[in-house]
C-alpha cells in the first residue's frame, strides 16, 4: 500500500508543478496505477485485521466510515479552493506521506477463519455498540485514518 501512496504523490506533484504534457501524462498514469493497486489492498487488509470478526461486518463499517470521510474531505477541499488550488495539492501530498507512516504501524493477523460463518441479526443499538468496540482496536483506527487521508479533496 505504501507504493500505491507513492504513486499518488507522483500524480499530485505532476499536477502541482504542471511542467507540461509529459509530466501530466506520467502523473495520470501513476494515479491510475496507484488507485488500481490500492483498491484491493485495503479490503485485503480489512480481511486480515482482527480475523475473529466476519468480513461482511468489517467491510460494512469500513464503507460507512469511508462515506463520512468523503463528505468531510469534500467540504474541506471546497474550502481550500477559496484559499488556493495549490494548497489542496500540498495538503494532499502531506496526507499521503502521513498515510505511509500510519501504514507502517498496522499489524495484521492471518489466522485461518471461515468467512462464511453466519452471525445472528443485530439490533441498531447493538450495531453501534459493536462499531465503537471495533474503533477501539488500534489497527482498525490506523486503517480508517489511512483510507480517510487517502480520499481526494
Amino acid at each position: 500500500m505504501n507504493i500505491e501512496h507513492i504513486l499518488i504523490i507522483i500524480y499530485l506533484l505532476a499536477l502541482l508543478l504542471n511542467l507540461g504534457y509529459i509530466s501530466l501524462i506520467i502523473g495520470f498514469v501513476a494515479y491510475g496505477a496507484g488507485l488500481s493497486m490500492i483498491s484491493g489492498s485495503d479490503q485485503t487488509l480489512i480481511y486480515q485485521t482482527n480475523p475473529e470478526q466476519s468480513y461482511q461486518h468489517k467491510i460494512g463499517i469500513f464503507e460507512a466510515i469511508t462515506i463520512i470521510g468523503l463528505t468531510v474531505s469534500s467540504m474541506i477541499g471546497g474550502y481550500l479552493t477559496t484559499i488556493s488550488w495549490q494548497s489542496i495539492f500540498i495538503i494532499e501530498i502531506l496526507t499521503q506521506v502521513l498515510s505511509i507512516f500510519i501504514l507502517l504501524f498496522i499489524n495484521k493477523e492471518s489466522d485461518d477463519i471461515d468467512p462464511d460463518d453466519d452471525e445472528e441479526l443485530m439490533s441498531i443499538k447493538d450495531m453501534f455498540i459493536e462499531l465503537f468496540s471495533i474503533l477501539k482496536l488500534k489497527e482498525i483506527r490506523y486503517l480508517i485514518i489511512t483510507i480517510s487521508l487517502f480520499q481526494h479533496c
